[in-house]
């Protein structure tokens, strides 16, 4: 079994925004979308000023700063490389333990498969009084839409900061 990473969250945080699983990069990293082409440093850039140019722990803390948390649905699962779609033995990430210790009520899925294994693997329960929202994958997997068309979308989460 493989284990991802701890949340990056403050108690205050506004959004929390959800991949699947870390990758292989950051995994070995230890830094969430640690893969070189995946946008979501560049998402962070539009958004809050969270991006590449920032050493990933000054890049983390710009992210509390603007109420915004990273995490991931799945906690543990076997999986051969970095594709979603390899995930087994999913063990999904402790969602009553954290809404009962942060504010953030407002979830944004980076994809599809974020979304599908939350609704899969998490108790309604946790998150019945929650907005979510399906954003589209920043994975360079991802090639059905433009950098500028998921920068429009991704934008939505500035309404909830």
């Amino acid at each position: 079994m493989k284990t991802g990473l701890l949340a990056i969250a403050d108690i205050d945080a506004a959004v929390i925004i959800l991949g699947t699983f870390p990758g292989e990069e950051s995994l070995a990293t230890q830094h969430y979308y640690a893969h070189p082409r995946n946008l979501f440093w560049d998402m962070m850039e539009e958004i809050c000023g969270a991006g590449r140019q920032h050493p990933y722990e000054i890049r983390c803390q710009i992210l509390r700063k603007n109420r915004i948390a990273v995490w991931d649905v799945i906690q543990a699962c076997e999986r051969e490389g970095s594709a979603d779609s390899r995930i087994k033995r999913a063990v999904a990430n402790d969602f009553s333990a954290f809404f009962a210790a942060h504010q953030c009520r407002t979830l944004f899925f980076n994809g599809k498969m974020a979304s599908a294994l939350f609704a899969r693997h998490v108790d309604p329960c946790c998150f019945e009084s929650s907005a979510l929202f399906a954003l589209p994958s920043t994975s360079p997997a991802n090639a059905g839409m433009t950098r500028n068309e998921k920068t429009g979308l991704w934008l939505k989460i500035t309404e909830f900061m």
